[in-house]
Formats: structure tokens, sequence, C-alpha cells
């Protein structure tokens, strides 16, 4: 109550005390999913709310989940995919069910946003932006976007995804073309960010070489390098292209 008065008899009943996670995104998620979540999805605490409310508020801390979840992958570079609810633990979608359809339908919509972002995303982008990016930022861009491109199609693939995938071929959604559409791009960046990362990582060596020199040695580094640079344009057929690069 933020009219009490505090003083040293009080102050222990007063104040609620806790511990604070040196990673609070972390704690909010736990606290969401451990806490917020069982107790709202138990119907039997909110049995005598009117069905509009209870299933409103039910919807709204699933919201919450899916974007502290989201959040929290970003913060690790990851694009984490929020599941609908009611899909968790199901063998077999029933296609009768159709708000639990319209809710799959929603989350391929979020789906898409979410990885066409990842797809659309640039190395050039600090260069554009005059940020003066050196050639290690290039090597991460890559590497990154491969890794995080991986988890994505991972999971695409997850079981509970093909079911879900299955229930929306099953009612003829056109959601169903959706989903085909941004796995099959994503396939293919993924392809291609797994061709240029692999190609790339060969001039590691040769920029740490020359950041480690002295000026007046890096004269004779240059020509290794340039012969490797030369190899991947020949031999990555994505990184060649000069339109693009």
């Amino acid at each position: 109550d933020p009219k009490v008065k505090i003083t040293k008899d009080n102050v222990k009943n007063a104040f609620l005390f806790g511990d604070l996670s040196l990673i609070p995104l972390e704690q909010l998620q736990s606290v969401v999913m451990d806490i917020l979540l069982p107790v709202m999805d138990n119907d039997r605490n909110h049995d005598q709310w009117p069905k509009v409310i209870s299933d409103d508020v039910v919807r709204h801390v699933h919201g919450v989940k899916s974007n502290v979840q989201v959040v929290n992958g970003l913060t690790k570079g990851k694009t984490l995919l929020p599941m609908p609810p009611g899909t968790e633990s199901l063998d077999e979608i029933n296609t009768n069910n159709r708000h639990l359809i319209h809710a799959i339908e929603g989350i391929i919509i979020d789906w898409t946003q979410q990885i066409r972002q990842v797809l659309n995303t640039d190395s050039s982008k600090p260069l554009l932006a005059e940020l003066n990016p050196n050639p290690f930022v290039e090597l991460k861009f890559w590497e990154e976007k491969t890794r995080n491109l991986e988890n994505i199609y991972d999971q695409l693939r997850d079981k509970r995804v093909r079911r879900m995938t299955d229930a929306l071929r099953g009612v003829d959604s056109s959601y169903y073309a959706a989903f085909k559409a941004i796995f099959r791009d994503t396939v293919a960046c993924l392809t291609e960010s797994r061709d240029i990362n692999l190609h790339l990582k060969a001039l590691q060596r040769h920029f740490e070489d020359m950041e480690g020199s002295e000026f007046n040695e890096c004269k004779r580094l240059m020509e290794p390098m340039m012969k490797v640079v030369s190899l991947i344009w020949v031999n990555s057929k994505y990184y060649r292209r000069s339109e693009e690069r």
C-alpha cells in the first residue's frame, strides 16, 4: 500500500521479498510457463466467470506466453515459433474443432511473418548504413543466419507441426498452401546460407592473420587471401551472384 508509512517495525510486512534472476527474461518465462499458465488453464480457477471473459483471459495468457517465448529467443539469436494452445500433446487433431483449426491458421500467419524477417536479412545492411563493418561481420552474419535457419527448419519439421498441417490439408484450408510456401522458401534460403557460410569459413584464418600483423607485413598476406576469394567466387554458386552482393 503506497499510503503505509515504512518503519523499522513494519518493514518486514510492508514489503514483498524475492530473488531476481541475472537473466530476468528467462525468469519471466518460467513464471508465465510454470505459474500463470497452469493456473489460468485450470477451468476450476475461473468456473464462476462468464465463458466469454474466461476464454478471453485464457487467450491473452497464451498470447503473453507466446510473446515472451519469441522475445526470449530473439535475445539468443533464435527465431522460436510458438505453438497454438491445444496442440502440445495431441496425437491427432480433430478437424471438426473449428476453434482449434482457426488457432492453427492464425499461428501460420505469425510464423510466416517471423520467418520472412529472417529470410529477408541482408549482410550488406551494415555497409549501406556506413557503419564501416570489418570482414568478420560478414562471416558472423552468415554463421548466425545459417544457425537460425537450421533452428527454424527443425521446428517446422516437428511432429506437432506435421499434425497441424495435416489438419489444414484435411479441411482444405488456404493456409496449408501458405505453410508450404514458407517451408519451401526456408529450405531454399537455408541451402543458400549453408553454401555461403561453408565457403566463407575458408577466409577466417586469413582475416585473423592480417588483423594480427603489422601494416608493412600485410602485403605478403594479400596474395594467398585473394586466391581464396577467387576460389570462393568460382565455387560458391550463391555468393558469386554479383547482382545481389
